[in-house]
């Protein structure tokens, strides 16, 4: 197939359209900025995000390097108005797929550096979604005694018959509904939580804190 002859003519056939108020355009680079493609006017045409999808499907199989892979992989996701969607499972496969080999190995800007692990705990730091010291954070279990934390440790609770006021302690929901032969907690929790006054007729509590 003549990629370059398909190319052209969306070119051409696009260069001097009318805008239409009511659809979303892009400006498309003729010659991409990153292949020397200046900001000039003539260089640059408005496309819908579908005429701008197809044109930069060509412009990989003509120049098949990495920066016309880019520009076709950018094009394989959706745009800031949502209105560019992946055509098909094989263009997008075909983008990934080439933009990754092109990426690989030399080819790859990062390739051979090594990073002091002074930036990696900036980096790390940088990106924590909690402080150090924070209950959540992952750090703490590698710091801390587990014996002392334990954030997944199951609450203990009290069954109270309503008629006697006999309770039954149990160290988790789980091994309640087992002692009653229930399939599943769900029901227990809800009387727990004071959405159900009762479940299998007794009254449930949440233990104090030791």
């Amino acid at each position: 197939m003549d990629y370059a002859k398909h190319y052209n003519l969306l070119i051409e056939t696009r260069k001097n359209r009318i805008p239409v108020k009511e659809i979303y355009y892009e400006k498309h680079h003729i010659i991409m900025r990153s292949m020397g493609g200046s900001n000039k006017k003539e260089n640059i045409i408005l496309l819908t995000a579908r005429e701008h999808f197809i044109a930069h499907w060509p412009l990989w199989r003509i120049h098949r390097n990495k920066e016309s892979a880019n520009a076709f992989f950018s094009m394989c996701r959706k745009s800031k108005n949502q209105q560019r969607l992946i055509s098909s499972s094989i263009a997008y496969s075909e983008a990934r797929g080439n933009l990754k080999i092109l990426n690989s190995g030399k080819n790859n800007p990062r390739f051979g550096v090594t990073v002091s692990q002074e930036t990696r705990i900036k980096l790390s730091d940088k990106n924590r979604k909690y402080p150090l010291d924070h209950p959540l954070s992952s750090s703490v279990f590698k710091i801390i005694d587990k014996n002392k934390i334990n954030p997944t440790k199951p609450k203990k609770i009290l069954r109270v018959n309503p008629l006697t006021n006999e309770q039954v302690k149990y160290d988790s929901i789980s091994e309640a509904a087992r002692s009653l032969k229930m399939k599943r907690p769900t029901a227990i929790q809800f009387a727990l939580n004071g959405k159900n006054k009762t479940c299998k007729g007794f009254i449930w509590k949440y233990c104090a804190a030791d």
